[in-house]
């Protein structure tokens, strides 16, 4: 019963709007036909659908609907009623909350390379940063992580670029050559030490304050167009937002709307892998807190692997046999 009493609210019924799978009095349906109880839904929160819902919606295979449910769903919910659905034949386009008219994207990620291994090193024409906001939740209330990952990329774009290739299979030119319009970068590319993964931070450290309640999440709307534009995340295509199983729809919502009201393109929707558990909300101590710190951090990451490089073949040439890793 508990999912049924989240899913009622208190709030008046939806509108049935045609192509909306949403929920009415603890049901879900679509067109206005009852397709299952939310409590169905409440057994097994690692997965990602449910076998009944499956069945209840292959009759609409081939539509595009959007999914509009609770602000106080638990995410692992949500996933598992677009989960059944993608499983159905159906497509999701739009994701929503009951009682706010807005919708936002249910889109794919833009893809990157996924390699382990090379036949040879491949030189690196620049490094994109594979930026992922983390919505977690916890006793303390709710919070944002938010962290960049440097990927290099081989032909200068961000769908060019790679993870998962080990620092053997990356040969990183001169920080002149590939920085030789940018005498900042440059210089953090010869300083090196960088490293592969960097927290990113508003004006306080944390990317957000932590919403002590819920309702507290309209604030991380209001603050983050700001912060989107001074680490300029608007424009960067390798961005994604993933949830923690139980956080609320609302919290991840207000995250896709301050993006939408920052007048950048809103991020993608992770529901593929879920996370249980965290370690308790942030210390709100990242370093990279603008743009301009987070291309140094990327240039510092590139410029460590190429002093690594020279190092180990320095010792190679000296004594025959390259350094233990």
């Amino acid at each position: 019963m508990v999912i049924a009493l989240l899913a009622c609210g208190g709030a008046p019924p939806p509108t049935v709007d045609a192509g909306v799978l949403t929920t009415r009095n603890g049901d879900l349906f679509l067109d206005g036909a009852t397709l299952l109880s939310l409590d169905v839904l409440a057994g097994q929160p690692t997965t990602e659908l449910d076998d009944e819902l499956v069945a209840a919606l292959r009759p609409a295979a081939g539509r595009e609907i959007a999914v509009v449910l609770p602000p106080d769903l638990p995410i692992w919910i949500v996933r598992k009623v677009v989960g059944s659905a993608r499983e159905a034949g159906v497509v999701p386009t739009e994701i929503g909350a009951i009682g706010a008219p807005e919708r936002f994207p249910l889109a794919d990620p833009l893809r990157y390379g996924l390699e382990t291994a090379c036949d040879a090193p491949r030189d690196v024409k620049s490094t994109e940063p594979l930026v992922t906001l983390s919505v977690q939740s916890g006793q303390d209330g709710a919070w944002v992580l938010a962290t960049a990952q440097f990927l290099p990329s081989f032909g200068g774009a961000a769908s060019d670029a790679v993870d998962g290739l080990p620092e053997t299979c990356v040969s990183v030119p001169s920080c002149d050559t590939i920085y030789s319009q940018d005498a900042a970068l440059r210089a953090a590319c010869e300083q090196g030490g960088g490293e592969h993964r960097v927290k990113l931070g508003g004006e306080h450290g944390c990317l957000l304050p932590i919403a002590r309640r819920p309702e507290e999440v309209g604030m991380w709307r209001a603050e983050l167009p700001s912060i989107v534009g001074r680490l300029g995340l608007a424009d960067r295509p390798l961005l994604l937002v993933m949830p923690e199983a139980r956080t609320r729809l609302d919290a991840v919502l207000a995250v896709l709307g301050g993006f939408r009201d920052a007048g950048a393109n809103v991020p993608p929707l992770g529901l593929s892998l879920l996370v249980e558990g965290n370690d308790g909300p942030p210390m709100c101590d990242a370093e990279v807190r603008d743009a301009a710190t987070l291309a140094a951090a990327g240039a510092r990451w590139l410029g460590g692997l190429r002093l690594a490089a020279n190092e180990e073949a320095a010792v190679t040439a000296t004594t025959g046999s390259p350094p233990p890793r």
